[in-house]
């Protein structure tokens, strides 16, 4: 009896063992990387291998020797970079099972390297000093790292990398907020000093908070690191682009452009004034230019007094005329505005209308008896932009400061 009791044994003992070997499993810990175990469906063990780094008390990875491995379990050993188990008993955890596809986890394995995600685009205004605001495309870069594997794998929201990139943006906004576009400007790539507004500086104590919170990141770091495992790299927060919303640059360009013809348009303007008035004075433009220079006051002098006040106010209405339509004016009377004979009137405006002081329209004749094979010239509206930099250039050669 004590025999057949013994063989029993044996054999139980034999299958046992044979069973055991069968389904006995191997997983090889890569370099900076962590696993995960579960027996019968609940998480019991993790082991990492991190050249450099160890397991504190609280399972976070922290720089230094120490344990590289937490928890226990009969069917689980471990030997080397080697962990052996059992299996259907023991299982490793997937990382998709728990969380979103991303660059944190691949398979059964946490990375525990710096990781850098896909950079953020932040849309937000800045605040000038003259209340006006200015749309700005910024996009942001961070990397981050996983401290602690137990919370970032089974504590952690399955979207994490989402709500992650939410907070920042919600900092990073109200941050760009706060400040002017050349103070948003200068922190482009100077991963140092945002650190420096967004953590170290709102938490001195001696430095207060910002009004707004959001803009003190450090709780925000700190909160994602305990909840969640996960932690910000330090200086790793940075603008690597910053562009224009794009309507507004659009507005900006179409701006620039209207400021372009107005100017060459004045400068246009105000040559023919001032070639008109000197005519009427029997001078030249640079000698009529000298006599402005010296005495300014003459432009709003009358004739009698030496100036040129009915000249000026003749030549500006007769521009304003021309550029209202195709207009012949006849005005007659003395340089003082008091009425002359009219053998004298008729003369004169026999001389305005086919004489050279004549209209528009004996001048527009004339131009095109010069060169009928020139093409008709452009408006300023009608240009490309090279030609209206080119034209508002012309416009602008010779001119003094005449007014």
């Amino acid at each position: 009896m004590n025999t057949l009791w013994f063989i029993l044994k044996l054999a139980l003992f034999i299958w046992v063992l044979f069973w055991v070997l069968k389904h006995i499993r191997i997983v090889v810990v890569q370099e900076a990387t962590a696993v995960a175990f579960k027996y019968l469906g609940r998480y019991v063990y993790q082991a990492m291998e991190y050249m450099g780094h160890s397991y504190d008390p609280n399972g976070d990875i922290v720089r230094g020797s120490g344990k590289n491995s937490m928890g226990s379990c009969w069917c689980i050993w471990r030997w080397g970079g080697w962990v052996f188990y059992i299996s259907p008993l023991v299982r490793p955890a997937r990382y998709t099972d728990t969380n979103e596809t991303d660059s944190f986890g691949d398979g059964i394995y946490i990375r525990l390297n710096q990781i850098a995600p896909e950079p953020a685009l932040v849309m937000a205004e800045t605040t000038e000093d003259d209340g006006a605001s200015v749309p700005l495309n910024i996009k942001f870069v961070t990397t981050m790292v996983v401290k602690n594997p137990y919370k970032w794998l089974f504590v952690s929201p399955r979207n994490v990398n989402v709500e992650v990139a939410k907070r920042l943006e919600t900092i990073l906004r109200s941050w760009v907020k706060k400040g002017s576009e050349k103070h948003a400007q200068s922190m482009k790539g100077n991963g140092e000093r945002l650190w420096k507004e967004l953590v170290e500086e709102p938490a001195n104590p001696e430095n207060p908070a910002p009004d707004d919170p959001a803009l003190n990141c450090g709780p925000t770091i700190k909160k994602m690191k305990k909840d969640w495992g996960l932690e910000i790299v330090e200086n790793s927060i940075m603008a690597q682009d910053i562009g224009y919303d794009p309507d507004y640059q659009q507005a900006m360009q179409a701006k620039s452009k209207a400021d372009l013809i107005a100017d060459g348009d004045v400068q246009a303007t105000a040559g023919r004034v001032i070639k008109t008035v000197a005519e009427s004075a029997g001078l030249t433009v640079e000698q009529l230019k000298i006599k402005l220079s010296g005495d300014p006051t003459l432009r709003g002098k009358s004739a009698t007094e030496g100036g040129f006040k009915e000249a000026f106010s003749f030549a500006e209405d007769i521009v304003k005329r021309d550029r209202a339509g195709d207009l012949t004016d006849l005005r007659i009377g003395s340089v003082d505005g008091t009425p002359i004979n009219g053998d004298l009137a008729g003369a004169a405006a026999f001389a305005t209308l086919f004489g050279r002081g004549g209209g528009n329209k004996g001048r527009r004749n004339d131009n095109r008896g010069k060169d009928q094979n020139s093409p008709p010239q452009k408006r300023p509206e009608q240009m490309n932009d090279e030609e209206l930099q080119e034209w508002a250039d012309e416009q602008k050669k010779g001119k003094k400061s005449i007014f």
